[in-house]
């Protein structure tokens, strides 16, 4: 879902660039409202808590050393932490797309 919505914004951005579209005034003032640096942030909270959630259920798993889990218990915290992981990284990607998306070409 959120894949999709980032590529929704990077082909709206593209194609305002390249005039294949007409702009409209609230996407860019959606556009304008996005900075670098919440989007970074946002995405690097994303990760962190997702790392510290897998570290989190390595230090379960090596309470009973490293021997069977209760899947029922322990997969949705591990399923959790890798979403996260995922989607803080791809929001940081995001940000660096969309400033590169940004620079004016002139032709």
């Amino acid at each position: 879902g959120i894949l999709l919505c980032m590529f929704f914004v990077l082909d709206k951005l593209y194609s305002y660039n390249m005039k294949l579209i007409l702009k409209l005034d609230c996407f860019t003032k959606a556009m304008c409202r996005i900075r670098t640096y919440k989007l970074v942030l946002s995405g690097t909270i994303l990760l962190v808590i997702g790392l510290v959630m897998s570290v989190i259920s390595l230090i379960k798993w090596q309470h009973v050393n490293f021997g069977p889990l209760n899947p029922e218990l322990f997969m949705p915290q591990v399923i959790m932490a890798n979403c996260l992981i995922v989607i803080g990284l791809e929001i940081i990607f995001f940000s660096i797309l969309i400033n590169i998306m940004k620079i004016n070409h002139k032709k």
